[in-house]
């Protein structure tokens, strides 16, 4: 679910995606972000400290805009309002994805996987940190989220 106005005020927030096999250990692939048609799918192992870095596990005594969800809502709104930005998103996206899935598929383990997301991650948080968005003055729309993005400090 999509938020975009007065009817919709809210939206999906996060997926994840479980393979279970008998005998061997789950394979567990999370976004942790609030638009997961524009998210990466991550490989997550538990316990969370048995990967190295999984930066989509957010420290409990951290503040919000320290959180994985937070530091990727800049890029979500972004690919909102910005066609071109959002069509590039995608397409890295689904390299990245693509090459963890083989990875999962072929070896059981993406163990450089919470790495390579991490890269990712940073690549496109600066890219949309880059311009501040452009909002078109007569859609309802732009409007919506402009004020959104004023009002959690994303503007």
């Amino acid at each position: 679910m999509h938020a975009g106005g007065i009817t919709r005020p809210s939206q999906t927030c996060g997926s994840m995606i479980v393979r279970l096999r008998e005998g061997l250990r789950p394979e567990i692939m999370m976004t942790g972000t609030s638009a997961p048609c524009l998210s990466l799918f991550q490989p997550v192992y538990f316990p969370v400290d048995s990967c190295g870095q999984q930066t989509i596990f957010t420290d409990e005594n951290s503040e919000g805009g320290d959180s994985f969800w937070y530091k990727f809502e800049r890029v979500h709104r972004r690919a909102l309002l910005d066609q071109a930005f959002r069509d590039q998103l995608l397409t890295s996206r689904d390299q990245l994805e693509n090459k963890l899935f083989l990875l999962l598929e072929k070896s059981g383990t993406a163990k450089d996987g919470p790495a390579l997301a991490e890269q990712w991650h940073g690549l496109w948080r600066t890219a949309a940190y880059a311009h501040q968005p452009s909002y078109r003055r007569y859609s309802l729309y732009d409007r919506y989220w402009k004020r959104l993005n004023q009002l959690d400090g994303l503007a």
